[in-house]
Order: structure tokens, then C-alpha cells, then sequence
């Protein structure tokens, strides 16, 4: 196995070279990638039929990266194997790269499932495998998952499923380091027996030592006819780096030089996270008195929630990776007259738990703020599944829900208070990291008002939700640089919206335009749009992502492709201002 050890080697180098080399601005996953290292060296150099000159053979072994944010040690593996050229690897995270932030099978060569929405992995294996079997196709289905992942319910369905079909071409493995993005596993959601519990769902079990190579071969070749196998593979996070080892600090970092400290941006606006304001309201409102409870799904610090959780311990339910359970136990903690708050990322809430809204959060008008972090393009680096970009058109169909977008750390706190004293359910759209401060301290805000951001005059009026509010209002200096006057208008509520002020403006302004992190369908352009169609009908002129399934990149660098940039915003409007086609 010494051949293997080298292969090792070099994966686990080449995975820590790209993570440092990528920087904060694109950071990864390192110890969820150092963790699998000897997994993915025994698959793809030992065990798995596959060649990198066939990938499309239809009799080839496939292999599913459930904990897709273990994504770089799978990608060195491939380039190892011979799937794509090393020199991708430094691309790793970056706009318009073959490497996204979690797998993609549209965009990588080598990759057999798109991942990153954690618990998906084993039910697509389980599809593979029957797949296999009604070909009658020698092809064995592998699949990795994380051990915190295995809180996710749907890894039990499909273990349910595996077991009634007798898949004994396909094995699972779950990477058991212990650890997961907000700490312990076994403080998070306690797991164990976890080899009794698979064995319960009809599943031969194998536990080995998942860095010894020798033991994983055999094991990965282990099958027993008529029963699905898995694998317990005990890892250790951050494996080979003394800095990661079994530190959850490394779950999401840059090995790199630390990232610079906060600055303001090059109009001299300070930067604040909204995630973080978000956290402090909370902790501000419960010191008050409001009777609050708060449940995560492993979102605990990630949502700015850590400060609470510690303050008010017994008022504090974690869920784990469990995002329909989260919204659930939120609506039974409301019905029992609490004030709750769910916190979760943007793609989850509005795609995986919406039935859980509508049903058991907005039809019963349960006192539900959910809070959703990673909104518009601030996820950019993760990739297609962590892009919260159809959330808010997804959710404005579900009657009585009231959805906040604050521009700004500043209008979070007010809007926080606001959500708390409504007295129905609010969806909170937040973003990730810092971005520019707009408002001065003593905010002001209406639930279905809107505001007037900046005024040149009348000859385009902007109208925008969110933290790119920002880009809007500089995008009217560009403009008036070339003598277009305009207005910036900020809609923070986009259901209700401000009915007055759209039609105001649209009766004063000479063109109409609408800005947004979003999709250009069901965001702020169709509510604005909505609004006038049965009040003064004209032309919505919508600049957002489009209708598109967006990739990994920075915000900034996202911003720059998609033309949502204060020069690309104002460069768009004067081609429709000056009858310039786009």
C-alpha cells in the first residue's frame, strides 16, 4: 500500500495548497476535506472501476459526495486520476470555474452528483444502484456522508428504501470525525449506536479506521448479497494539519494569512454583518423581557445565535441538520402561544421546508420569524445549492407571510424588533458576511412602507430591496455624471410592499427600474410589476440574475458577471434612456 500512501500524500498537499491559496475571500471547508482524504485515495486508486479516458461508461463504478463541503479533496483526487488538467485546482471557488464550492456534475468532469444541500447524497446512490440493477449492469454505487448529516431525515428514507430492494451493489460510508459546523455531533444531535441503528434499517454495518488504506480496500469490498453496506469510517477533522486536528475552528477557513480586518468600503461606509446585528437584536429583545424561544438546525453561531444560546440556555432548542424538523418544532413551540424564531439559510428555507411554512407556520398565523441567512448573492462561494436566489418569489405565494429585506446591519435590528412585535409569521431574508452600513442609527421602519433612498430628480426611478440597495444608490452618482437624474427607492418589505410609492413613482419617473439579488422572476420587478398592472400599466425594466441557475464566485465577482454592479447598473439604464440596445 506504500503506492497508495504517497497518493495520500499528495491529495492531502494538494488539498492544503488550493485552500491556502484561494484566500478568505473563496475560502473552503479544510477540515471536512482533510477528512476523507484516505477515503477518496482508496476509491479512486484501488477500488472503483473508472477511467478518466471513459467517463461516460455506461458500466463504471459511481461515487456520490453527500458532504459535498468536503468537495477539494475529491477534486484533487480527480485531477490526480486524470479527470481535468491540476491547473483547475487553483481556480477552486472562483466565478467561471470547472471547481464549484460543493460538487457539480453539470460543470465537473468526474463528478456523478450534484451535492451540497446535506442528507440528498444516499437517496441518489439509491437511485443509482437501481438503476444499475434494472440494466443488469455490474456497476457498484458508493456514497460518502458526513455523521451530522446522518441528522438529516431523508438519509433514513433512502436507508429504507436501499434495504427493501436488497441494493448489494451499493455501500455507504460516513466519514465519523465527530464533528460538524456548529461543534460536537454528540452535543448537537446525539447519533450513537450508530452501527445499530443502520443495523435496524436492514444494513450490513462495517467499522474501520477511516486513514488506513489497507483496512478501507478491504472493507469497500465487502458486500454481503442481498444487503446494502455501510461503512463507519472513524476520521479525525482537519487530518494531517496539527493547526486542524480535531478543531472545529478549521470547519470553514482559509489556512492562509488571517483576512483583513475590517474596513470601510472605497466610499468610506463602515461594513457590519447582518447576521451578526441579527444575533444582538435578539439577545437585546429576550434582556427585554419578550417571551422568545430560538431553534437552529446546526445554526447556531453561524446565524449569529451563540450569545443567546449561552444566555438563555432553557429557551435555546438545536435541532441539528434538520431544516423541516426546525421549521416544525418552531410551529408547535408557537402554537403553544411562544414567539419563535427558526434559523436557517435562504435556499432551505424557501425550497427545502416550504410545505412546513405554509402549512404548519403561515396557515395557523404562528408567531414565526424565520431568519435566513446566506440571502441573494452573498452564498456565492458555496454554489448552486447554498444560492438563496428564488427565495423570496417562492415565498411571496404563501399567504400571511410577511418578508423583510434589510439593506443593512443598522435596518436588522430595527426590523428584528419589528418581525418579534407583529404577531404573525415573518420571513427575514440576511445576508453572510459584512457589507456596507446605509443607515444611521434611529432607523426607522414600517411592516409595507417604503423609503425614499436618494433623489437627483425624476428621470429614472430604481426601485430595490436588500443589500444591494448600496450599488443602487452610487449607481445614481454614475448617472448623474451623465446627466440622467434619478431616484433610488428602497422596498425593505416586499409582501406587503408600498403600493403608493411604487405608483408614485412610476406616474413621476420617465423610466422604471427595479434592482435585485434575485431571480427576475417573483423578486422585486414581479411585485412592482404586480402592483401596476392593476394601477398605472407600463414598463418594468428589471435588472436582477435573471432567470438562471447561478455558480461559485465571490459576491464581488458574481455582482461583476451578472451586471449588478453600481457602473453595470447605470451602464444598463442609460442603453434603455438613451435607446442603445443592450
Amino acid at each position: 500500500m506504500h503506492r497508495l500512501d504517497d497518493i495520500a500524500a499528495a491529495i492531502r498537499r494538494d488539498t492544503l495548497d488550493t485552500l491556502t491559496a484561494i484566500g478568505h475571500e473563496h475560502r473552503g471547508h479544510p477540515g471536512a476535506s482533510l477528512s476523507i482524504v484516505e477515503i477518496v485515495t482508496a476509491l479512486y486508486f484501488e477500488v472503483m472501476r473508472v477511467d478518466p479516458a471513459m467517463p461516460c461508461d455506461p458500466d463504471r463504478d459511481r461515487f456520490v459526495l453527500s458532504k459535498g463541503h468536503g468537495c477539494m479533496a475529491l477534486y484533487a483526487a480527480l485531477a490526480r486520476r486524470g479527470y481535468f488538467d491540476p491547473a483547475h485546482l487553483a481556480t477552486f471557488r472562483h466565478v467561471d470555474s470547472l471547481l464549484q464550492g460543493h460538487p457539480d456534475m453539470r460543470k465537473t468532469p468526474g463528478v456523478d452528483m450534484t451535492s451540497g444541500s446535506l442528507g440528498h447524497g444516499l437517496s441518489a446512490a439509491v437511485g443509482m444502484a437501481l438503476d444499475a440493477r434494472m440494466r443488469r449492469s455490474p456497476s457498484v454505487t458508493y456514497v460518502l456522508v458526513g455523521d451530522g448529516e446522518l441528522q438529516e431525515g431523508l438519509i433514513w428514507e433512502g436507508a429504507m428504501a436501499a434495504a427493501k430492494y436488497g441494493l448489494d451493489r451499493l455501500v455507504a460510508i460516513v466519514d465519523c470525525n465527530g464533528l460538524q459546523s456548529g461543534g460536537r455531533v454528540a452535543d448537537i444531535m446525539p447519533l450513537d449506536p450508530i452501527d445499530r441503528r443502520w443495523q435496524a434499517f436492514g444494513w450490513n454495518t462495517l467499522e474501520v479506521d477511516g486513514h488506513d488504506l489497507d483496512a478501507l480496500v478491504v472493507a469497500l469490498r465487502s458486500r454481503v448479497d442481498g444487503r446494502p453496506t455501510v461503512i463507519l469510517a472513524r476520521t479525525v477533522k482537519g487530518k494531517g494539519d496539527a493547526r486542524m486536528e480535531g478543531n472545529n475552528r478549521w470547519h470553514q477557513a482559509c489556512p492562509g494569512p488571517r483576512a483583513p480586518s475590517r474596513t470601510p468600503d472605497e466610499r468610506g461606509r463602515r461594513l457590519a454583518s447582518t447576521r451578526v446585528a441579527f444575533g444582538e437584536a435578539v439577545v437585546e429583545l429576550w434582556r427585554e423581557g419578550r417571551p422568545l424561544a430560538v431553534v437552529t438546525s446546526d445554526t447556531t453561531a453561524s446565524m449569529g445565535l451563540d450569545g443567546f444560546a449561552a444566555l438563555a440556555p432553557g429557551l435555546h432548542v438545536e435541532v441539528g441538520i434538520a431544516e423541516q424538523n426546525l421549521i416544525t418544532v418552531a410551529a408547535g413551540l408557537a402554537a403553544q402561544g411562544r414567539t419563535v424564531i427558526a434559523a436557517t439559510y435562504a435556499a432551505f428555507a424557501s425550497l427545502r421546508t416550504l410545505e412546513q411554512i405554509r402549512t404548519f407556520v403561515a396557515y395557523p398565523n404562528h408567531r414565526v420569524i424565520i431568519a435566513a441567512g446566506l440571502g441573494g448573492l452573498s452564498s456565492g462561494i458555496e454554489g448552486v445549492a447554498h444560492l438563496g436566489l428564488e427565495d423570496i418569489g417562492i415565498l411571496r405565494t404563501v399567504p400571511g407571510l410577511v418578508i423583510m429585506n434589510p439593506a443593512d446591519a443598522v435596518a436588522t435590528s430595527t426590523m428584528v424588533r419589528s418581525a418579534i412585535e407583529h404577531g404573525g409569521p415573518v420571513y427575514l431574508r440576511l445576508g453572510r458576511d459584512d457589507s456596507p452600513v446605509l443607515f444611521e442609527d434611529g432607523y426607522e421602519f414600517t411592516i409595507g412602507r417604503g423609503r425614499v433612498l436618494s433623489e437627483h430628480g425624476w428621470d429614472v426611478a430604481l426601485i430595490t430591496s436588500g443589500p444591494i440597495a448600496t450599488e443602487v444608490v452610487d449607481a445614481l452618482d454614475v448617472l448623474a455624471s451623465e446627466g440622467v437624474r434619478g431616484v433610488a427607492i428602497e422596498l425593505p418589505t416586499l409582501k406587503p410592499v408600498d403600493r403608493d410609492l411604487i405608483v408614485g413613482a412610476r406616474r413621476r419617473a420617465r423610466h422604471l427600474f427595479t434592482v435585485e439579488e434575485h431571480s427576475s422572476i417573483g423578486g422585486v420587478g414581479s411585485a412592482v410589476a404586480d402592483v401596476l398592472s392593476e394601477t398605472v400599466p407600463g414598463i418594468v425594466h428589471r435588472i436582477a440574475v435573471g432567470d438562471r441557475f447561478l455558480e461559485s464566485g465571490s459576491p464581488a465577482e458574481l455582482r461583476v458577471k451578472y451586471g449588478l454592479t453600481a457602473e453595470a447598473i447605470a451602464a444598463r439604464i442609460l442603453r434603455v434612456t438613451t435607446g442603445v440596445r443592450s
